[in-house]
């Protein structure tokens, strides 16, 4: 049997099963191109580590080809489509290093003044989009791809809430949205409408010409050039590299912070919150106590507060 038709049938099975299975499925196509549509006893261990590895060298990504080819070829050898897989026993597991990126509320500001403006030659979306989507990703706690899987229907400003479908675990849920940014998010509808296409499937975030979904690839592309005007992630700069998605994990914990200086019991709110913005739980959203030394210090704060009370002669 030929590679790619392997793989194809090894996609429509998870797919039927109910998974999305995008990423498995884009890096097995990879796998594919890298390879070659030859047949898959063909496949040899060092054309398969050269994929896993470019140059020799492991990274996080080498982790995620190496579990997607693994399970594939579990699939395959089970309905005798290979005798054998090309892959090693084991991979060595890299430390999980990733640290979010809490962009300052002057951060923020810069961010959003540079997305109001052309901050690069001839772009393929607009200024105006990216403002909004920062604005709605920070003000609601989207996801990236919530925020770029939206459809016009989605969006019901008269109520201020949007409806975030079948994302990830497979949750739908509904988001109020702040007066203030119901009233933003409006006026960028406004000017969005005039230019393309207002049926309720149309996407909310277009390519400036062809009035298409814009991608995540060239989202975050934009992105970079717009951190790196505002200052991030160059030299002399911050030493992590912001990401868009990062503006989700920003307004968890600015929310957080802002409950435990009002002197709000932040340990009742927290499920509120997990529910908001689709964490599978409240013990993910408990993750982000942990990410600004700030946090920590209104934390031991109330704690030295509270120990004054009970123990008002210690």
């Amino acid at each position: 049997m030929r590679l790619k038709t392997a793989v194809q049938s090894y996609v429509q099975y998870k797919q039927g099963l109910g998974m999305k299975f995008k990423a498995e499925r884009y890096l097995l196509l990879a796998f594919c191109r890298s390879i070659g549509d030859i047949d898959i006893g063909r496949v040899t261990p060092v054309k398969t580590w050269d994929f896993i590895c470019p140059q020799g060298r492991q990274t996080p990504v080498s982790e995620r080809k190496y579990y997607a080819l693994r399970a594939f070829y579990r699939f395959a050898m089970a309905r005798g489509y290979a005798c054998r897989s090309p892959l090693p026993a084991r991979i060595t597991r890299l430390p999980q290093v990733l640290v979010p990126y809490i962009y300052s509320r002057e951060e923020l500001a810069r961010l959003l003044r540079l997305a109001s403006a052309r901050y690069m030659r001839a772009p393929r979306i607009k200024p105006a989009v990216i403002h909004a989507l920062i604005l709605l990703m920070y003000g609601a706690g989207l996801r990236t791809g919530e925020a770029l899987g939206l459809n016009l229907a989605d969006v019901d400003l008269e109520n201020r809430q949007i409806y975030v479908r079948n994302t990830k675990f497979y949750k739908t849920r509904l988001v109020p949205l702040d007066p203030d940014l119901a009233q933003a998010f409006g006026r960028y509808l406004t000017e969005r409408n005039r230019r393309h296409s207002v049926v309720p499937t149309a996407p909310v975030f277009v390519y400036n010409k062809t009035g298409a979904r814009i991608t995540q690839q060239a989202t975050d592309h934009h992105f970079r050039v717009l951190c790196r005007k505002a200052g991030f992630g160059v030299t002399g700069g911050s030493p992590v590299n912001p990401r868009l998605h990062d503006l989700r994990h920003s307004a968890v914990v600015h929310r957080v912070l802002a409950w435990y200086r009002a002197g709000r019991d932040v340990n009742a709110l927290l499920p509120k919150l997990s529910t908001y913005i689709g964490h599978k739980d409240v013990a993910c959203t408990q993750r982000y106590l942990h990410l600004i030394p700030e946090l920590l210090e209104e934390a031991s704060r109330r704690f030295a507060a509270h120990a004054r009370e009970v123990y008002p002669h210690a």
